[in-house]
């Protein structure tokens, strides 16, 4: 806890624009993790973390890489407009802008908010957050790959609910409706607007990326892999921030 402690107070007492502190930062803590466990929680609106359900830890491993603080997710119920709204996010609607999580002070005491909004300060911190925003918005966040995934959870759990239904009462039609519910959300938030929430919060503009590969190969954009069979694809990334692209 004491290192911990030390950790945030240094990054939330120095100045992160710096490059010497930055890369200080980096190398004791996974700022990349920090940044997927905000984007993660922010997608999907979760009502009951950071001061419920936060996880972080280091290893002991001699390997730096490994000793370095990251977190760890679970019990993600209060999501998707589900259940009851413990941590005070300010708009649990499908709606919500990405950077909402920003404004919560600091739920549970334990640093993390400040933590964030200290790192933006650099410029490097903020560009990776952003686009690694853009790629899992183009992908695991897209409404294909969500509805997909949705589709794929109730083909197995279908088989399942006479028996539900029948130890725990409620109705098939009941969950149908509960489903379409989380369906009719899902749908909601991966629209445009969710693109313009990044806009507004971020200062930016969103900007249509289309990459063709013809005859054999691969193509990474940031951390994205496309090979001919996604080809052509496109994706959308944000104005003034640089992008990673190789062949």
């Amino acid at each position: 806890l004491d290192t911990w402690n030390t950790l945030k107070d240094f990054i939330i007492n120095n100045d992160m624009s710096d490059s010497e502190n930055y890369d200080y930062v980096k190398s004791v803590y996974n700022t990349g993790s920090l940044i997927d466990y905000f984007i993660l929680n922010s997608y999907v609106v979760c009502m009951d973390w950071l001061n419920w359900n936060t996880g972080w830890w280091r290893g002991t491993h001699p390997n730096g890489d490994k000793k370095k603080w990251r977190y760890i997710l679970w019990d993600m119920d209060a999501t998707f407009g589900h259940y009851t709204n413990y941590t005070g996010i300010p708009d649990t609607s499908a709606d919500a802008d990405p950077c909402n999580p920003e404004t919560l002070g600091d739920p549970g005491g334990q640093g993390h908010v400040p933590i964030l909004n200290s790192l933006f300060e650099n410029e490097e911190f903020t560009s990776d957050y952003i686009n690694r925003y853009a790629d899992l918005s183009n992908t695991i966040f897209s409404c294909d790959f969500m509805i997909s995934h949705l589709d794929s959870l109730v083909s197995i759990i279908t088989p399942e609910m006479p028996q539900q239904i029948q130890r725990w009462g409620g109705s098939y039609q009941e969950w149908e409706e509960n489903v379409q519910i989380l369906r009719d959300y899902i749908l909601e938030r991966c629209s445009d607007e969710f693109i313009e929430g990044m806009e507004e919060c971020y200062d930016v503009e969103a900007l249509d990326v289309t990459i063709i590969i013809e005859g054999g190969g691969e193509v990474e954009i940031n951390s994205i892999d496309l090979d001919p069979n996604t080809s052509p694809w496109t994706g959308v990334y944000y104005s003034g921030l640089p992008i990673s692209l190789s062949a």
